[in-house]
């Protein structure tokens, strides 16, 4: 009899220890986010210095494109750039922009997971053409507009707004990152 007591008892446990633990977790976890809240320029510039000892301490080719006292150079220039809050938006931006500077592929910079997880719910404007891009070439694949009458596949765009291509492409190749030298991988990026 006191066999099935005991049996009894312990398979009540098993079940009830994962319930408290399950419970456990879900009242501390903390929705304190705010999407794309500003965070102060002091915490922002403490996050650029500790990005990049962290750097220093552990990527394995951080100065095989770009010397060191260059590298050194960038990140000064973005700490010092840093005079206000900065949204998490304009913040990933002024750091990919730097990240870029070390010209490998397989470092870049990417959104919180909160933001990640709450960016569907907010729109932001959109560039209504899409490209194929090559050297300095811009050539519409598509428009965000489908009755658009201008824009049609194959039109050969030479400058938006009064800025060359070359003027465009150069400003957004600042903050994609690439192996080396190569703009491949950003002319497939921005295509």
């Amino acid at each position: 009899m006191k066999m099935n007591t005991g049996k009894i008892k312990g398979i009540n446990l098993l079940w009830f220890m994962p319930f408290i633990f399950l419970v456990a977790c879900i009242s501390s976890k903390q929705t304190n986010y705010t999407f794309n809240n500003k965070k102060s320029a002091t915490e922002l510039k403490e996050d650029v210095v500790l990005l990049k000892k962290i750097l220093e301490a552990n990527h394995p080719s951080l100065y095989w494109y770009t010397p060191k006292d260059s590298i050194d150079y960038y990140f000064n220039e973005t700490i010092s750039s840093i005079k206000d809050s900065l949204t998490e938006v304009e913040f990933r931006n002024k750091v990919s922009a730097v990240i870029s500077k070390i010209r490998c592929g397989h470092t870049s910079v990417r959104f919180s997971k909160d933001f990640i997880k709450e960016q569907d719910k907010h729109r932001y404007p959109q560039f209504p053409l899409y490209f194929k891009v090559w050297d300095d070439s811009l050539v519409v694949l598509a428009s965000a507009h489908p009755k658009d009458s201008i824009f049609k596949r194959g039109t050969i765009v030479t400058a938006i707004n009064g800025r060359s291509n070359r003027t465009l492409l150069d400003t957004l190749f600042n903050v994609i990152n690439t192996d080396g030298y190569s703009d491949n991988h950003k002319n497939q990026i921005l295509s």
